[in-house]
C-alpha cells in the first residue's frame, strides 16, 4: 500500500531541527491533507486542521484542483511536501502545505510516468515513483521541494501498481501487475536492483515495518483472489524477502501494520476490520474481528504520531479507532466515522503533517 502513503518512522516521526532529525512523539496539533475522490469533476487537495486527539476535523484550510485521474499520494511530513499521482495524465506533481496556514502551493509537476499508481519517499531524499515503465528514482531538495530524476527507470518487466519500502533503507518491493511480488536491493544513492519474484493471485495492499519488540523486518500482503495475508520476513542487511506465513483473510483490500503492537489490521469487503499478530518470525494469527464499521473499504490507514489512534478510509469517510493492548497484539476501539463529503465523494488517501 500504504501503501500512504507513509509518514511514520517505526513509532514516531521526522522532525526537522536546524540540520538534524529527531524522532518526536506527541505532536499536536497536525494537519491532516486529504486527496479527494470527486461527486463529478476533478480530484482536489484538501487540508484540515486536526484537534489533539485527532478525532476531529475543522472546515478546510485550503483546496488545490488536482485535475481528473489523481490515484495516490505521498507525504514528506517534516517540510509539508506532497507529491501526487495522476495516473490518467501520467504527471507526478509537488506541492508545499504552508505548516502554519494550511495553504496549499504547487511547486512543480513532472511528465511522462504513463499509469503512474504509487509513490513511495524513503529517507533521507529519495522518492519513488511507479508507472508502467518500472520505478523511477528521485532525489528531493529539501530546500525548494524540488525533484530531479536519478539515472533511467528500473524495470520489473511490467506495469509497477504499488510499492512498499522499508526505513532502514535496505529494500524496495513492488507489486508487478497485480500478480508478482518483487523484492529490489537499495544501493547506497538510492538505485535499485531487482532480485527475487514471488507469485501472488492478486496483491491488494502491502506494507512494510521493523518490529519494534524483536527488531525483526516484515513485509505484509494482502491478496484478494486467494483471501489471504501472507508475511516475509526482510532481512535488515541485504533487504532480501523470504517467505514466512500465509493466514485465511477473507476479501482484503487495504493493510496496516502496527509495528510497535506487532499487529496488522486489515480491512476486507465483507465490512470487517480483523487484526492478526505476528511473533518474531513472522508467523500470523488472527487476534480479533470488528464489525463496527460496516463500510466500502478503501486504500489508506495510517496511525497518529504518538501510535495511540487509528485511520481507517471507507466511503462513509475517515473513522478513528483507539489503538489498545489486548495483551496479544494491538486491539481497536471505534469512536467514530467523519464524513468529508462537503469537499467531495470521499478521501482516496490521507497524511498528516507537523504544524509549526
Amino acid at each position: 500500500m500504504r501503501s500512504l502513503i507513509l509518514t511514520l518512522l517505526l513509532s514516531g516521526c521526522l522532525q526537522r531541527t536546524g540540520d538534524r532529525y529527531q524522532i518526536q512523539r506527541y505532536i499536536y496539533p497536525n494537519w491532516m491533507v486529504a486527496l479527494m475522490e470527486p461527486v463529478s469533476g476533478n480530484n482536489t487537495l484538501v487540508t484540515f486542521s486536526t484537534d489533539t486527539t485527532f478525532a476531529l476535523f475543522e472546515s478546510a484550510s485550503d483546496t488545490y484542483d488536482l485535475g481528473q485521474g489523481a490515484t495516490t499520494m505521498e507525504a514528506v511530513i517534516a517540510y509539508g511536501y506532497i507529491y501526487v499521482a495522476n495516473a490518467t495524465d501520467g504527471t507526478l506533481t509537488a506541492l508545499k502545505v504552508n505548516l502554519s496556514s494550511g495553504s496549499i502551493t504547487h511547486l512543480q509537476t513532472i511528465t511522462g510516468l504513463t499509469s503512474i499508481q504509487s509513490v513511495v519517499f524513503l529517507y533521507p531524499s529519495y522518492l519513488y515513483a511507479g508507472y508502467s515503465g518500472g520505478v523511477q528514482l528521485y532525489n528531493l531538495d529539501y530546500t525548494t521541494g524540488l525533484l530531479t530524476a536519478s539515472g533511467s527507470a528500473t524495470s520489473f518487466g511490467g506495469p509497477v501498481l504499488d510499492m512498499a519500502v522499508i526505513s532502514n533503507g535496505k529494500g524496495l518491493y513492488v507489486n508487478r501487475n497485480g500478480n508478482t511480488l518483487y523484492e529490489a536491493s537499495i544501493g547506497s544513492n538510492g538505485t535499485l536492483t531487482p532480485n527475487n519474484s514471488f507469485g501472488h493471485s492478486s496483491i491488494t495492499s502491502m506494507d512494510a515495518a521493523t518490529s519494534v519488540s524483536s527488531g525483526n523486518s516484515f513485509l505484509m500482503v494482502s491478496d484478494d483472489g486467494a483471501n489471504t495475508l501472507t508475511s516475509y520476513s526482510i532481512s535488515n542487511t541485504t533487504g532480501y524477502l523470504t517467505y514466512a506465513d500465509s493466514i485465511s483473510s477473507t476479501s482484503p483490500v487495504a493493510i496496516g501494520y502496527l509495528n510497535y503492537y506487532d499487529s496488522i489490521s486489515v480491512q476486507s469487503n465483507d465490512g470487517t476490520m480483523r487484526m492478526y499478530v505476528h511473533d518474531a518470525n513472522g508467523n500470523l494469527t488472527l487476534n480479533f474481528t470488528h464489525t463496527a464499521v460496516s463500510d466500502t473499504p478503501l486504500d489508506g490507514h495510517i496511525t497518529s504520531t504518538d501510535e495511540s489512534l487509528y485511520f481507517s478510509l471507507g466511503l462513509l469517510g475517515v473513522s478513528t479507532w483507539t489503538i489498545g493492548n489486548s495483551g496479544n497484539g494491538a486491539d481497536l476501539l471505534f469512536r467514530r466515522t467523519t464524513s468529508l463529503t462537503d469537499y467531495g465523494q470521499y478521501a482516496k488517501k490521507i497524511a498528516f503533517l507537523l504544524r509549526e
